[in-house]
């Protein structure tokens, strides 16, 4: 904005010098009125004609810092951590998310390497993770903790892709880091219900398989006291002699 209202200004002061040289040369030679009214005529039309290219340029920028302050605010306050990260591991840039997420200001973070950040315990899954993505050039994802200011970390899913940077002309991560604490909860307590129904199930398989057991040797004890029921029959027949009643075990059409 201060660059157009300095070359308006300046545009100005052009066109009053030559105005006022035009009417001291009309003073000079008075055969040469016209042809000076002429020249202040044109010179009044070029500087409406500035005046609307500079008010048409100041809208154009006013419009302009508006959709960079929009995207500006969708970077920095956007639900998730957003950095650029060199090929050696160092923070180049931030959003204000991300340094939030660390407890540190943004301007403590550039330069940093991000590795200082990463729970210790996962630095080599960070490692093969970026080895990966600028051997490959494809995008590549990994859960990591990091490590808050007051030295607490928490989950987070880390996910990175390869872009050329348009001023160095080097290869840099675009990375986002995205707070799963919620979700990891949900998982463990998704993983306890499941290691609960599986015991529930082989508990109640266990108690199935008992019966299925007590049953059989139910099954095998009725048949042998169906050999000695038709036995007894068998002599009480060769005796000529009938049972006094019917035995259910034999059934009705059973020959005694």
């Amino acid at each position: 904005m201060k660059k157009n209202r300095d070359s308006e200004n300046l545009n100005s002061e052009k066109i009053a010098e030559l105005r006022r040289r035009a009417e001291e040369i009309a003073k000079k030679h008075p055969q040469n009125l016209s042809e000076t009214e002429h020249l202040i005529h044109e010179l009044e039309v070029h500087q409406i004609e500035l005046e609307m290219q500079n008010e048409e340029l100041r809208a154009s920028q006013f419009e302009l810092e508006k959709v960079l302050d929009r995207f500006s605010d969708l970077y920095d306050f956007a639900p998730v951590g957003y950095f650029t990260l060199s090929e050696s591991g160092l923070i180049i840039s931030s959003n204000l998310t991300f340094s939030a997420m660390l407890g540190i200001e943004r301007g403590y973070l550039l330069r940093q390497p991000l590795s200082r950040f990463i729970f210790e315990e996962d630095q080599d899954i960070f490692y093969v993770h970026r080895k990966k993505l600028f051997e490959t050039q494809e995008s590549q994802s990994c859960r990591l903790r990091v490590v808050r200011k007051d030295e607490s970390s928490f989950p987070t899913l880390f996910e990175g892709k390869l872009v050329k940077d348009k001023e160095s002309g080097k290869q840099v991560c675009w990375a986002t880091v995205s707070d799963i604490r919620t979700l990891v909860v949900a998982e463990k307590a998704l993983e306890k219900l499941h290691a609960e129904l599986e015991e529930r199930v082989e508990d109640r398989t266990q108690n199935l398989q008992i019966l299925v057991n007590a049953m059989s040797g139910r099954e095998i004890r009725m048949a042998e006291l169906k050999k000695v029921i038709t036995k007894l029959r068998k002599q009480l027949k060769d005796n000529e002699l009938e049972p006094i009643a019917f035995d259910p075990l034999l059934g009705p059409d059973e020959e005694w």
